[in-house]
C-alpha cells in the first residue's frame, strides 16, 4: 500500500500483521478466512488518504506447504 501522507506512527489493526512499513508505504499480512480482504482495506482507507493498493495471494507451494503443516 502506497500513502499520499506520512506515516509517522506505527502501523496496527487486529489479525494484521505489517512486514514492512515506510515514510509511505505498508507491506501487510493476514489471513483473510480471519479477517477478509474487504475489512481490512476499508479500515485502513479510512484511516488515511490512500494512492496504491496491490493485493497477492501466496504461492501455490506456500499453499501446499501450510497445509502439510497443520
Amino acid at each position: 500500500m502506497r500513502f499520499a501522507t506520512l506515516l509517522t506512527e506505527p502501523f496496527s489493526l487486529p489479525c494484521v500483521k505489517t512486514l514492512k512499513q515506510g515514510t509511505y508505504r505498508l507491506k501487510l499480512e493476514f489471513d483473510s478466512r480471519e479477517m477478509p480482504v474487504e475489512q481490512v482495506v476499508q479500515q485502513v482507507m479510512a484511516n488515511r488518504p490512500t494512492q496504491d493498493i496491490t493485493l497477492t495471494n501466496l504461492p501455490p507451494e506456500e499453499i501446499i506447504r501450510e497445509i502439510y503443516r497443520q
